[in-house]
């Protein structure tokens, strides 16, 4: 009897020691935590659709492959815009929601290793964010549906072809001939301005792999300037210009293929 009381004594010693007992716990600390996101890269039926509508933007393979960075717009729970910019892994602590987007780059020159911006292709559909230990995955596919944003103004280069017919040949010639010259000679000028009208450069067109010019960074328009040179009829010395023909200027677009002919609207300058 005495061994079964110091049984249930000790039973009720152990129950009370529950009881009794208490544990404290730290809840973690957010204050400084923030939501954190994985963004899949561009798989090949992406890239597939997606380089054809490209190309309408000037994307060309003429130097190299394309490259495409991600990009992404982080919203509050009111809709403002908190961050837009590359994707970064990690957003502001009061994202709520996340845009992704896909800029396509491209070289245009085999003398330049920078890739330039040809334009972004923005996912319709929204990820939630949230401060969590998981991370938020925004699982894009071909099957999306998607806008595109083309490069801005001031950072797009536009390869160029450029020409002229028989009829600005001739023209060349006789206003060499009125003068009582033989024509010697051409040079091809170009003026490029920027969206707001400012002369961004002036000289000689620069020459490309691929296609026989590029504009410089920021060239919104393109003005042509043909000089004819030529020397006294029966001499072949004493080169002097003769003039130029100047054409009214063009608005840039991805790979322009330009022919000048004399039904363009122009001008013609003599030095003589």
């Amino acid at each position: 009897m005495k061994k079964n009381s110091i049984i249930a004594v000790s039973i009720v010693i152990t129950a009370l020691s529950f009881v009794c007992c208490t544990y404290d716990y730290n809840m973690p600390d957010f204050s400084n935590a923030y939501p954190i996101y994985s963004i899949n890269d561009v798989s090949d039926d992406m890239r597939r659709i997606w380089i054809e509508e490209a190309k309408v933007y000037g994307l060309t393979f003429e130097v190299a492959r394309e490259k495409w960075e991600k990009k992404v717009i982080e919203y509050d729970a009111s809709d403002n815009v908190l961050y837009s910019g590359e994707a970064r892994g990690k957003a502001d602590r009061n994202a709520k929601k996340l845009k992704v987007g896909y800029t396509c780059l491209h070289r245009i020159s085999s003398t330049d290793n920078n890739y330039y911006e040809v334009c972004t292709f923005w996912i319709e559909s929204f990820y939630p964010l949230s401060i969590s230990p998981c991370t938020c995955y925004a699982d894009v596919s071909a099957n999306n549906s998607y806008t595109i944003e083309p490069a801005p103004a001031n950072s797009r280069i536009f390869p160029f072809n450029l020409t002229w017919d028989s009829s600005i040949t001739n023209l060349m010639v006789a206003t060499t001939e009125s003068l009582g010259y033989e024509i010697s000679g051409t040079e091809l000028e170009v003026i490029e301005r920027d969206i707001n009208d400012n002369i961004i450069y002036q000289g000689s067109p620069q020459k490309n792999i691929g296609t026989d010019y590029i504009s410089h960074k920021g060239a919104y328009s393109i003005e042509f300037l043909l000089s004819f040179y030529g020397w006294p009829k029966g001499s072949y010395r004493n080169k002097v210009k003769i003039g130029a023909i100047i054409f009214t200027p063009l608005r840039l677009t991805p790979n322009m293929e330009t022919i000048l002919t004399s039904a363009m609207e122009h001008t013609i300058q003599t030095y003589i």
